[in-house]
């Protein structure tokens, strides 16, 4: 059995990618239920052993548990660079909203639970985001700032992707 808790942080804006079981001190499992909604891995005496399927399963051993479950949703990243200056030296603030998900294949999931995992992809995608924000405002002027969004958003996505692809992660937009 497991215990999901609609935790959202302690600023109310945090979004559960990966929820990780504890594990079972019994040597046995007479019912374990699977659910269909996320990811689900598994391992077999701590060895990945990859997707494991919806359902209920009866009489599962103690050697074998569910390493995680990898939300499947599509989740949204908002970042925000305060003070950026522009090339005139007019400090602007920018707030910008990533969509992205998890997947979809079952080995991107393992990918970005094996080399990842989300507290590094906040840090890596908050880091990489402001980085370029601020590298792209730096370089026109405060009345042109407006006029960046397309061309910005189409950069950003294609550096992003390219940095954040090898992990899993799959920006939608």
């Amino acid at each position: 059995m497991y215990l999901f808790r609609n935790d959202t942080g302690p600023y109310g804006d945090e979004v559960c990618v990966v929820v990780v079981p504890r594990v079972n001190v019994c040597c046995w499992s007479c019912i374990l239920q699977v659910p269909s909604g996320p990811n689900v891995l598994w391992s077999s005496f701590g060895a990945n052993q990859g997707k494991l399927d919806p359902g209920r399963k009866i009489c599962w051993p103690v050697w074998r548990s569910v390493s995680a479950l990898v939300s499947k949703q599509v989740i949204t990243y908002n970042a925000e660079a305060k003070r950026c200056p522009t090339r005139d030296n007019v400090f602007v603030d920018i707030d910008l909203s990533i969509n992205f998900r998890i997947g979809p294949d079952i080995q991107r999931v393992e990918d970005f639970f094996f080399k990842m995992g989300p507290a590094r992809l906040d840090a890596y995608m908050g880091f990489e985001v402001e980085e370029a924000i601020r590298t792209l405002i730096n370089g026109v002027k405060y009345d042109k700032v407006n006029d960046l969004r397309s061309e910005f958003a189409t950069d950003m996505m294609a550096t992003l992707q390219s940095k954040v692809g090898a992990f899993g992660v799959d920006l939608m937009n």
